[in-house]
């Protein structure tokens, strides 16, 4: 006699793993609503006209969009455009100074063992412990005296900047390193290169990711600060000290506010997605 056909067997459900993904699930969209709500309106906000920035309730989007906000926020102060060029200048100063100073030594602390090399790596976070306006008097003192104040090219906000970004990338960067197989840089100099020819060659564009995102940590660093900005400037400004003032001059009015805002974030954002390629072979993309 034949045997009856075995009934396919069900896959017991794992309940208590099924509530623990649904619970990260939600933290998650929490988290991102949390992030991107303000976001979003201070966008939304920026392209409405002000009798519907004030009406209620608040439209989630505008019935037309208009940029008679930004014409405003871009006339209003003279200085705002100058000021543009000029936060590019010193925020891809800060990225030079920061990822060629950050960038050699996390290369010495992945590469060389030294005496004290753990006390040290630890110790270079210290300047990341106190304020940066703690020694935005000071250091506006000495470059006056160096006669770098508030130059048409900013090179002290750029050094100010610089010296607090360089713990972190040294940081940043001696990770890289160290998760590269050193036996690739050997290779290289067995086949007739020197040191800095495997370093340029091998290990440099293996690191690029972790040096595009300090680079983003950088940029953002410089380009959004303001109270050393404000001290350190007078009549070379960079445009969120700028930004600040006329915002400030704006207060009550959401629409001129938003789009201070919203011009303050598009070219931070447009440098992220440049350099979000290199990002993402950071977290998963490209496994050394």
């Amino acid at each position: 006699m034949s045997r009856p056909a075995e009934l396919p067997r069900v896959a017991s459900v794992n309940w208590r793993k099924v509530a623990f993904q649904t619970m990260v699930y939600l933290a998650v969209a929490g988290i991102v609503c949390f992030i991107l709500v303000p976001v979003y309106f201070l966008f939304i906000l920026s392209f409405m006209p002000k009798s519907e920035v004030y009406s209620w309730p608040l439209p989630l989007f505008p019935s037309q969009f208009t940029l008679d906000n930004y014409k405003f926020f871009l006339t209003i102060n003279p200085k705002i455009i100058p000021s543009i060029w000029r936060s590019v200048e010193v925020a891809l100063t800060t990225i030079l100074i920061a990822l060629t100073i950050g960038g050699m030594a996390g290369y010495a602390f992945a590469r060389f063992r030294f005496r004290g090399k753990n006390a040290l790596k630890l110790s270079v976070l210290f300047v990341r412990m106190y304020p940066g306006v703690a020694v935005a008097i000071p250091m506006a003192v000495l470059f006056m005296r160096l006669g770098l104040y508030d130059t048409p090219f900013p090179i002290a906000l750029a050094l100010n900047y610089g010296v607090g970004n360089i713990g972190l990338t040294i940081w940043i960067t001696a990770s890289i390193f160290m998760g590269i197989n050193e036996e690739l840089e050997e290779q290289a100099m067995v086949l007739g290169l020197s040191r800095a020819g495997a370093f340029l060659r091998i290990t440099l564009p293996l690191a690029a990711p972790g040096l595009a995102a300090a680079a983003i940590y950088t940029f953002i660093g410089a380009w959004n600060e303001v109270v050393i900005a404000t001290l350190m400037t007078q009549f070379n400004p960079t445009l969120a000290a700028v930004t600040y003032h006329t915002v400030a001059a704006a207060a009550g009015s959401l629409h001129l506010q938003s789009a201070g805002g919203a011009f303050m974030a598009f070219p931070a954002l447009i440098f992220t997605f440049i350099i979000k390629r290199y990002i993402i072979q950071m977290w998963g993309g490209v496994r050394i």
